[in-house]
């Protein structure tokens, strides 16, 4: 009787092994291998904010520049009625931030290490319109000024930042970059950009697109 037991026993220890070895060939036979060149490119891109900006920033420069409001223009309008014009020529790129496509013709008054600096006809006296070339160059402005780059687009706040890092990147090699600064004083400049309402009252710093020198 005891030995019945014992065989039945062993017997069963014996399926179930054989069975736990087929479950593993089975699984086995089912797997794919990857060498690490093919885990490499099984693997989601990992986001790279130069090529997010190399494959937008036609765009985003062509939609600024149609809906650029003359800065003169919006000037006026501000001071008229500020939720107006925000509604008719801003967008609100969070927590009632205003930012503004721009366009402005002016004559260069002077040039220094860190702003050209603009006299345009028709701005309120006192009015400072500068073009920045250092340290306060920001890419964000032109990042939201479209309306089309939301944060929601992106996995995180660090894509999102870096995409306003490029912007700027892109702006200093490629459109101040391509200034002679030393050649501007006394030549007009038709500047295409985003300005983002802050900092003093009456500054106007333009984070351009375009720059066209003329003159």
């Amino acid at each position: 009787m005891g030995g019945g037991v014992r065989d039945r026993l062993l017997s069963f220890r014996s399926l179930a092994a054989f069975g736990g070895f087929a479950l593993v060939v089975a699984m086995a036979v089912d797997t794919e291998f990857l060498d690490p060149t093919e885990q490499s490119a099984a693997q989601a891109p990992t986001f790279s904010p130069a090529a997010y900006v190399d494959e937008h920033l036609p765009e985003t420069t062509r939609m600024i520049s149609e809906a650029a409001v003359e800065l003169p223009a919006l000037a006026d309008a501000l001071a008229d009625d500020a939720a107006a014009a925000r509604a008719e020529y801003g967008v609100d790129a969070g927590s009632g931030a205003f930012v503004f496509p721009v366009v402005v013709t002016g004559s260069v008054a002077e040039v220094d290490d860190r702003f050209i600096t603009l006299a345009v006809d028709g701005m309120p006296e006192g009015a400072d319109v500068r073009i920045p070339l250092t340290t306060a160059l920001n890419g964000a402005p032109i990042r939201d000024v479209t309306g089309t780059a939301l944060f929601g687009d992106f996995a995180n706040q660090t894509e999102y930042q870096e995409v306003a890092n490029e912007y700027k990147l892109s702006v200093r090699d490629d459109v101040i970059g391509a200034l002679d600064l030393a050649a501007l004083d006394g030549k007009t400049l038709d500047v295409v950009g985003a300005w983002a309402q802050g900092g003093p009252p009456d500054t106007y710093l333009i984070q351009p697109v375009i720059i066209g020198v003329s003159g």
